[in-house]
């Protein structure tokens, strides 16, 4: 009897450990370290912002408010690439995503998409800043690698 429990719990407790890995790839690796939303005219340019603005812990998907703009504002995105990619990576598209009416659009980015190298700091749109979208609430920022999600940052437009 103490036997089949014995065996019982081991299965049950291999299970288990082994549910966080199913369907996981394992060979994946996610191109973006860190995302950066910068108001225009950033600070300072040139692949420094880790160092000036460190992030509270640099990950693709950071789940805090990054910039408060207002309509008619710019902004540049910054991102370090992973630098544990075997080579460079293009991304697909950036879209601005309003999380209170679920839509979704598109940001004119042909010249920004890549490629880039492993562990580069870009900053992108610098020329030609983007502007953030007219009406008020909070969005997210959303980077693309063909139709998966790798990166994202949230910032809010606010009226005066």
């Amino acid at each position: 009897m103490y036997k089949y429990l014995l065996n019982i719990i081991i299965v049950g407790v291999s299970v288990f450990v082994s549910i966080p890995f199913i369907g996981c790839d394992s060979a994946y690796t996610p191109p973006i370290n860190d995302i950066k939303l910068f108001r225009v005219p950033p600070p300072q340019k040139v692949g420094i912002w880790p160092d000036v603005f460190p992030s509270e812990s640099p990950v693709p998907f950071p789940i805090i408010v990054q910039q408060v703009f207002t309509p008619g504002e710019k902004m540049v995105l910054g991102l370090v690439i992973n630098e544990r990619l075997a080579e460079g990576v293009s991304f697909s598209k950036y879209t601005f995503f309003n999380r209170q009416t679920g839509e979704e659009r598109e940001i004119e980015s042909s010249t920004h998409l890549g490629p880039f190298r492993p562990g580069q700091i870009v900053e992108l749109n610098w020329d030609d800043p983007w502007l953030v979208p007219a009406e008020p609430g909070t969005y997210m920022l959303r980077v693309y690698l063909d139709s998966r999600i790798v990166a994202s940052a949230i910032f809010e437009v606010k009226d005066n």
